[in-house]
């Protein structure tokens, strides 16, 4: 006579679950780990390939990197008027800047796959309120009309405006302010954390202030995202990538907090209020004064 085998007691299947979801509590954190430290490796990729067009840039153009940007007229690294020399019109429309001659699936490259090109808010900008119907922001709208993927702002990168047409190779010493916004005045020896080399390209924070003010430069108030683990990838000059975490949101860095100096006695910012005064103009940073 064949017997009839029991099923799992509630007790067993209690001890199952149980360990169910002690297993899921240890991997899932890891598997999360594992996934961040994927988007990070291809955010060093991206800033990568950002220095290894300035410097391709340069090779082109008497040593020089392309120009953060201008207000006389307004025009960028990432676009431009078609006459450079007059702001953009109905009879001189916006143009790709020349930063996209030379990165190659520029819709990957500008966007980090951690943040993928969000900001406060999650609709398509409206392109008839503020700020994109003022001058200073036209030049973009050409990058929407090439590239219609699904976001909100069109980089995760963004210029350091004081390093604007410097010479490559160029050996101006930069370092940041650390009591961020307690900051009054230049920096003292004691201030000032030492910058191994010149940063071009930095991974900026959507709410302050890529997302409200999406002008692709790094200046004034800017602060550096700490999206990876507390940290943000920096594109130098040399074209060596490195993360950073002068963005932390306990130090208050800003790009008002960026310091540099010709021989380490005077000290001058190097991001100040793009369009504000003093200004950073083309090469500045080859000898930096105010």
């Amino acid at each position: 006579m064949r017997t009839r085998r029991p099923g799992f007691t509630l007790v067993e299947l209690l001890v199952v679950i149980a360990i169910i979801a002690l297993l899921l509590a240890i991997l899932l954190p890891t598997l999360a780990s594992a996934r961040e430290a994927g988007r990070a490796s291809v955010c060093s990729g991206n800033t990568r390939q950002m220095g290894i067009a300035m410097n391709a840039y340069a090779l082109d153009n008497r040593d020089r990197i392309w120009e953060a940007g201008s207000t006389s007229p307004f025009r960028y690294w990432h676009s431009q008027p078609k006459d450079p020399r007059r702001n953009v019109g109905p009879d001189n429309p916006a143009v790709l800047g020349p930063a996209f001659s030379y990165v190659s699936d520029y819709t990957s490259v500008w966007q980090c796959p951690t943040q993928r090109r969000r900001a406060l808010s999650s609709t398509r900008p409206d392109f008839n309120a503020a700020p994109w119907s003022l001058p200073k922001f036209l030049p973009q709208r050409a990058i929407w009309d090439m590239d219609l993927s699904n976001r909100d702002i069109n980089f995760d990168y963004t210029m350091v405006y004081g390093s604007s047409g410097v010479r490559i190779g160029g050996t101006t010493l930069i370092a940041i302010d650390t009591r961020g916004d307690a900051a009054t005045g230049a920096p003292a020896d004691a201030d000032r954390q030492a910058v191994t080399g010149i940063p071009i390209f930095v991974e900026e924070d959507d709410a302050q202030w890529n997302g409200p003010v999406p002008d692709g430069m790094f200046s004034n108030t800017d602060r550096l995202a700490d999206r990876h683990s507390g940290q943000a990838y920096v594109a130098f000059l040399d074209g060596s990538v490195t993360p950073v975490d002068w963005g932390r949101k306990d130090r208050a860095i800003t790009a008002n907090h960026m310091y540099a100096s010709s021989h380490g006695t005077r000290w001058h910012q190097l991001a100040p209020s793009f369009g504000g005064t003093p200004g950073r103009a083309y090469g500045w940073l080859d000898s930096p004064k105010d």
